[in-house]
């Protein structure tokens, strides 16, 4: 149990339970997810309102049934007022003068490691509720630099992509040009558009046409194989020592939170109509993964990007199973006429990735590792 997490959980009940104003300060996706992680921690305090600075420039992405005001609409009295700040550090500065100006000095801001360490708390809790299983026991906390003779990491790269601005980090990785039938640059040594291929879709399926190239050209090169993004990448520096330690068959990215729920989160994004069509394609093809999905999609825990080390026979099986799902999702699929939402077959691929390996989690040994984020100009 992480003894700094109890002691900030019991700060800010301590704080809450003397106020009888307590407000989140912010509406986006990071305030969304701290409200959810508190309202599960902190059952006898309750929010009073989201607060914002200016509803006309401010994105909300909020959930939960409480009202989003702007600070000037309050007038709750200082001693009686209790902000807790939900929002990027970005902004924090901004906010706390904001607050002072208003004549408020009572808050605390939930500073990036605080806040991972209440998300992380939160996944653990929740995907033994709701799993039956140990997502702890099956963490991966180190990062990828050097890669084992028997594993293979592939970086997806496309001629789009920012510039890393410390491309040491992804040194022992091999690149992989993604979309290269669509391109005229060469930009890795390796391509997705040789042999059986299906380079030409990668603008609707990103980086599903390289591991549809992988399953055909690579899988059987290394008794491990993975994949990671140009600018993410497992945060493992002793993962090779895992795989020889542990010997999993699976290691995906550590789950992610989306409030309400995986299914309400994509609906609210991109295209409702297209997730339907995956629901129907899924109930239809592999209706024994149907009634899994339901409970996976309508509960809060994701797992993100795409991003696997697999055994490669592990990696096979998902391969075969997935793109006979995703061909049919492309042929009854309609585009919309945008270049991001017609992304679509790779959003939703993204969504049956967890369903596949969540269903096979008491056959398969998981494990989950932390994503990092390199930086990019």
């Amino acid at each position: 149990m992480d003894t700094n997490v109890i002691a900030l959980l019991e700060k800010i009940k301590k704080q809450a339970i003397l106020c009888q104003y307590v407000y989140i300060f912010g509406a986006g996706f990071r305030a969304k997810v701290l409200t959810g992680i508190l309202l599960s921690e902190i059952k006898d305090v309750s929010f009073y309102s989201a607060v914002i600075t200016n509803k006309k420039r401010t994105s909300v992405d909020f959930c939960w049934d409480i009202p989003v005001v702007e600070l000037q609409e309050i007038e709750t009295p200082n001693e009686d007022t209790f902000f807790i700040i939900g929002t990027v550090e970005a902004y924090v500065k901004e906010i706390c003068m904001e607050l002072e100006a208003s004549g408020y000095t009572n808050y605390i801001h939930i500073a990036e490691e605080e806040f991972q360490r209440l998300k992380s708390r939160y996944v653990s809790k929740r995907y033994e509720e709701i799993f039956q299983a140990d997502v702890l026991k099956g963490k991966a906390d180190e990062t990828v630099k050097v890669i084992s003779p028997i594993t293979k990491i592939y970086m997806v790269k496309s001629e789009m992509d920012k510039e890393v601005i410390d491309p040491k980090k992804c040194s022992g990785m091999i690149s992989i040009q993604g979309g290269s039938a669509l391109s005229g640059r060469k930009i890795a040594e390796l391509r997705d558009d040789t042999g059986i291929n299906i380079s030409e879709r990668n603008r609707q399926w990103n980086e599903f046409t390289v591991i549809y190239w992988l399953w055909k050209h690579a899988v059987m090169d290394s008794e491990y194989i993975g994949l990671c993004h140009y600018r993410r990448i497992f945060d493992a520096d002793k993962v090779e020592n895992r795989i020889k330690k542990e010997t999993p068959d699976v290691i995906l990215a550590e789950p992610e939170v989306l409030f309400p729920s995986i299914e309400a989160h994509y609906c609210s994004l991109h295209y409702e109509e297209d997730f339907s069509l995956m629901k129907k394609i899924l109930r239809l093809r592999y209706p024994e993964y149907y009634t899994f999905a339901e409970r996976y999609f309508s509960q809060e825990l994701f797992i993100p990007y795409n991003m696997i080390i697999a055994r490669n026979t592990v990696f096979a099986e998902y391969a075969e199973w997935i793109f006979p799902l995703l061909e049919e999702i492309e042929l009854q699929w309609r585009p919309h006429g945008d270049a991001y939402e017609d992304r679509a077959v790779a959003f939703l691929g993204e969504w049956l990735t967890g369903v596949y390996f969540l269903y096979h989690r008491n056959r398969l040994k998981i494990l989950y590792s932390k994503i990092r984020l390199l930086e990019t100009r």
